[in-house]
């Protein structure tokens, strides 16, 4: 049963492409996953979406973690990052859409 491997070894198991060893990772990191992403967008929408991209980025990148940390770290690393990204799209988004406004009001004030 897949709940007896640690992670480094459902890691080494979806490197050759074990989707049951994926889906045991989702399972024991998707609450984990949420959580942080949730703490750090403050919504519930913007956490589900950053965790489900998460994992995607974890089943088409695992070849790229080298084990030098645990899955958990990597994995946090992830949403960290993810989170980080989201945020400054958004405020870039929140700024474009101000100056937006800002430019409309002062073409509208004009003669």
């Amino acid at each position: 049963m897949m709940k007896s491997l640690t992670d480094i070894e459902l890691v080494e198991r979806l490197k050759v492409n074990d989707t049951k060893a994926f889906e045991e990772l989702v399972e024991r990191y998707k609450n984990m996953g949420f959580s942080l992403a949730y703490n750090m967008s403050g919504s519930v929408e913007d956490a589900q979406d950053i965790s489900q991209e998460a994992f995607v980025i974890v089943h088409s990148q695992i070849h790229k973690f080298r084990g030098e940390s645990s899955f958990k770290t990597w994995f946090y690393r992830i949403i960290v990052n993810l989170c980080r990204g989201h945020y400054r799209k958004n405020r870039f988004a929140s700024f474009i859409s101000i100056n937006f406004f800002f430019h409309l009001v002062a073409r509208l004030k004009k003669p």
